[in-house]
């Protein structure tokens, strides 16, 4: 391991202190068959939390309005959708409305708590283009707003600049115009991972969640997830949305592609403090950081190879950037990352180079 201290880093050792880390802030992903999940954003740990009480079709989206009511759509071709109420707590589902869609494969509440959903009208053949609809909540009226462009939209949502966002396996991130309903590829060099649905969901900082068989995160500029971790189960989630905990969470992303300029962004540490951004090469901890360095006893999810790839300050809002760098391909997928906030000691969730 390199030396961990400089010159100018040696006064943050006044605040090696261990802390504990704020809790976990967690993904809430409800699968096909029914059943709403816990997903540790930092570990991947998936816990049951209950069964909607309603099966024997699937459900193929989750979205939540701005005040935490969690909704989700059920049906098969032969079978109109219908739109549910689940409780949070439970899982248990209660009926809203009938919807006439027979291909309902995302729904995100926009502006003023309008819902926005996806149905492929060719369903179950998966050849027709995927088509923006906006839904009274109230009246379940539908209103068409034209079609994607797109035939295998897996997910939707919209960031908190009320632009509206999905995944497909062919292009991978699009965002999606509200007038047209047209799907724009925001990065034609990158198609991601195609082996699974994904479910996508932005938090703070407009941090881009995705799950698939791992949790992943990245950004909208680029559309390139690093891998957090995988999950411990194996289902696959029609949905995710994201549930804030107690504290911002200290979050740290890469975006773009190996083989090219990439950056690192950390989000939620100390506003004004230092941040020591971290990188090793192959599997992950826990590691203990050693003593005599800032935050001695920290527990890392990097193998003990580790050394600085950073130390910097952070801005008034708490936030880090690297790059853009130009990263070579040999760096995926080898590459790990982690942050750590010397001012409280605080580690961010640890991030993989994939792509």
């Amino acid at each position: 391991m390199r030396p961990f201290t400089t010159s100018r880093f040696l006064p943050v050792l006044a605040f090696a202190a261990l802390a504990a880390n704020s809790p976990a802030q967690e993904l809430l992903g409800l699968d096909f068959g029914g059943t709403l999940h816990r997903i540790d954003a930092r570990t991947g740990l998936t816990t049951p939390i209950g069964g909607t009480g309603v099966y024997g079709e699937f459900w193929t989206s989750l979205a939540q309005d701005s005040a935490g009511r969690l909704f989700s759509s059920y049906g098969y071709y032969n079978v109109p959708y219908k739109i549910y109420e689940l409780d949070p707590a439970t899982g248990q589902a209660t009926f809203a409305f009938q919807t006439p869609f027979i291909g309902v494969s995302g729904m995100a509440f926009g502006p003023n708590d309008l819902l926005y959903v996806l149905e492929d009208p060719s369903a179950p053949l998966g050849h027709g283009l995927d088509e923006l609809f906006t839904v009274d909540l109230a009246t379940g009226a539908t209103v068409r707003i034209g079609a994607t462009g797109l035939i295998q939209i897996t997910t939707l949502d919209f960031d908190d600049q009320g632009r509206l966002w999905a995944w497909d396996p062919s292009p991978g991130l699009v965002e999606i115009d509200l007038a047209t309903g047209a799907a724009r590829d925001i990065n034609p060099a990158f198609h991601g991972p195609p082996a699974y649905p994904e479910a996508l969901v932005f938090g703070e900082d407009d941090a881009m969640w995705m799950v698939d068989a791992g949790v992943w995160i990245g950004d909208r500029i680029t559309g390139v997830p690093a891998l957090v971790a995988y999950t411990s189960s194996s289902t696959v989630f029609g949905g995710i949305e994201y549930v804030p905990g107690a504290t911002p969470p200290f979050s740290l992303w890469t975006s773009g592609k190996s083989g090219g300029p990439m950056g690192v962004r950390a989000v939620g540490a100390s506003p004004g403090g230092t941040v020591a951004i971290l990188i090793t090469q192959g599997g992950g901890g826990p590691t203990a950081i050693p003593g005599g360095y800032p935050c001695a006893g920290t527990l890392l999810d990097l193998n003990a190879r580790f050394s600085p790839l950073r130390i910097l300050p952070a801005d008034a809002q708490g936030r880090v950037h690297i790059g853009p760098l130009l990263v070579p391909s040999t760096a995926a997928p080898t590459t790990h990352l982690q942050a750590v906030d010397l001012q409280t000691c605080r580690t961010s969730n640890h991030a993989r180079i994939i792509f």
